[in-house]
């Protein structure tokens, strides 16, 4: 096994590292990471669809089991690879994954698919390396997804980002570390077992969506004393959704949010790693495309 990659020194997390998925390098397959539970064979609720609420709790466990990883060190030459699609776990993926280009994948899932959550590595966020308190310019990642034909009202579809690890039996959004927009019902989950909050319309449609983050330095805060969830940490982080090309709509990962339901976006502040991640589930036909000379939308400052 080749080695691990180096990864910037957070004590607390180093002395919880000790499970054998967490030494395979990146990028990797999922084969050596641990098994979906047992039972895998702004809304409440989302009003299109939702997965159980056993589910939900089993992945809860799974990421108290698992926290979030220290960032990767910037000098490791790991992160200057090729942009890998992560190859998703057997028995929560059914269908298949065909490379249409250096950094495009074609990915096409029957009815059997569950949720699941693939990721593409290295990191496109590199938080030792790209934090804009640091480097003092701000810093934006994206990707786009071609819907190449209409998917319907139960697009089980959500594109976004998540820090790692993850569980890969959940849609990206759902749990700490993850942020998505799902094309079922519109809705942007950050953190968000339940239904999340209203968004977009559906884009279950054939066409291009695309999802962003740009981070940025907050005026008189780049000790990176945050004052709440506003600017957290001297950051700024706002999420941009594309459709065929255009900015549709924009959202900011500190604004304040329904303190009874709304949990803290941890892991998408800018302070880890953060992954592009695709979910799906039942029947999907898609590209994912990372590659910017591909991307409909011009309008990203990498």
């Amino acid at each position: 096994m080749t080695t691990p990659l180096p990864r910037a020194r957070l004590p607390s997390q180093q002395q919880q590292q000790q499970h054998p998925w967490q030494s395979v390098p990146l990028p990797e397959d999922t084969s050596g990471y641990p098994p979906p539970p047992a039972i895998f064979t702004g809304h409440d609720r989302s009003w299109a669809n939702n997965a159980t609420e056993q589910q939900a709790e089993e992945g809860e466990r799974w990421c108290r089991r698992y926290p979030l990883l220290a960032p990767i060190d910037p000098s490791n030459p790991a992160l200057d690879r090729a942009p890998q699609l992560v190859n998703p776990q057997s028995n929560t993926f059914h269908g298949t994954i065909t490379q249409t280009g250096p950094a495009s994948w074609r990915i096409v899932t029957d009815r059997r698919n569950n949720d699941n959550c693939i990721t593409v590595q290295p990191p496109l966020y590199v938080a030792a390396r790209d934090d804009p308190r640091v480097t003092g310019r701000p810093r934006s990642v994206y990707f786009e997804v071609v819907l190449a034909k209409d998917l319907g009202g139960d697009a089980g579809v959500g594109i976004g980002f998540t820090a790692l690890p993850y569980p890969a039996f959940r849609m990206p959004g759902w749990h700490r570390g993850s942020l998505a927009v799902h094309g079922d019902d519109g809705h942007k989950y950050v953190n968000d077992r339940w239904g999340g909050n209203d968004f977009v319309k559906p884009w279950g449609v054939k066409g291009v969506v695309g999802i962003g983050m740009t981070f940025s330095s907050v005026p008189g805060e780049s000790s990176g004393k945050g004052k709440g969830r506003v600017g957290a940490g001297g950051l700024d982080v706002e999420v941009f959704f594309t459709r065929n090309g255009k900015v549709e709509a924009k959202w900011d990962v500190n604004e304040e949010g329904d303190q009874k339901r709304d949990l803290e976006p941890v892991g998408v502040q800018g302070f880890h790693d953060l992954v592009a991640a695709v979910g799906s589930f039942e029947k999907t036909e898609l590209e994912v495309v990372l590659d910017p000379e591909r991307w409909v939308y011009k309008g990203v400052q990498l």
